[in-house]
């Protein structure tokens, strides 16, 4: 079950993108409208090209609206956001930087004081597993272990919001399953609003409290699904006939729109 308390720390309103090219105009997301309350874990899923990423990006005010309606925690979003961790798909350490300095740049990069926000780094890498791996340079670390550093260094200053751009999506299936399982532990620890971009079914069921189906570019959304599974969630979960309908149901959603056909 989720933890939240009613409290919209994202409000989305009919937004919508529109990319100008010299020959063309594409349009990226349309008519979006949803609320993440404080302390939820929300999937937005849906096939490549559907503009997830790009509703993230406008989340985290790397990229303007061309309509519409955004605030995090009230304020509209007009530009990069403070007060948010995000993770990307690719883990962007700085490879000349060990472990522990590679999560302490966010610190540095926000002009904080490094010697109160260390423990707090320590205490995060120590609960991903990563308590011998503080002096290792990143060459040295697995994909999972790379992507875990990305994930403590979005957490070390303590924000209320963490935005997650497919952060899995470049690693092998067991490691994926993992990763699923540290992140919901630390979700479960922190009591962070997530708002997670992720293209598979399985994994957004397996770690939401609610999935947003978007369809095809144009992006609008399909279906707004609350994920009503016990937590903290193993991974025998997947094998449940609760969980397969949730699966089932995302995929009619699909299969409505063309993106999955049977064969």
């Amino acid at each position: 079950m989720s933890h939240t308390n009613g409290q919209a720390i994202i409000s989305i309103s009919n937004l919508g993108k529109i990319y100008e090219t010299p020959t063309s105009s594409v349009h990226a997301i349309s008519d979006v409208s949803f609320d993440v309350e404080a302390g939820e874990f929300v999937s937005v899923l849906g096939p490549s090209g559907c503009g997830k990423s790009t509703l993230m990006m406008i989340a985290a005010g790397l990229r303007t609206k061309t309509s519409g309606a955004i605030q995090v925690n009230g304020r509209d979003v007009d530009g990069p956001m403070d007060d948010i961790g995000i993770v990307f798909q690719r883990d962007v350490l700085l490879d000349w930087a060990n472990v522990i300095d590679n999560v302490m740049f966010s610190i540095e990069a926000r002009k904080l004081p490094t010697k109160e926000y260390l423990p707090n780094a320590k205490r995060l890498l120590d609960s991903v597993g990563l308590a011998d791996f503080y002096e290792a340079r990143p060459y040295e670390l697995s994909g999972g272990m790379r992507q875990r550093v990305s994930i403590c260094r979005a957490l070390v200053h303590d924000p209320q919001l963490l935005l997650m751009d497919e952060p899995f999506g470049a690693l092998d299936a067991l490691t994926r399953e993992q990763m699923m399982l540290d992140l919901q532990s630390v979700w479960l620890q922190s009591k962070k609003t997530v708002l997670f971009i992720t293209h598979s079914i399985q994994e957004a069921v397996f770690l939401s409290d609610r999935v947003i189906v978007m369809s095809p570019r144009p992006g609008t959304i399909d279906l707004d699904l609350r994920i009503d599974l016990p937590r903290p969630r193993s991974l025998h979960i997947m094998e449940t006939p609760n969980f397969n309908a949730y699966m089932r149901e995302i995929r009619e959603t699909f299969e409505a729109r063309g993106v999955i056909t049977h064969v």
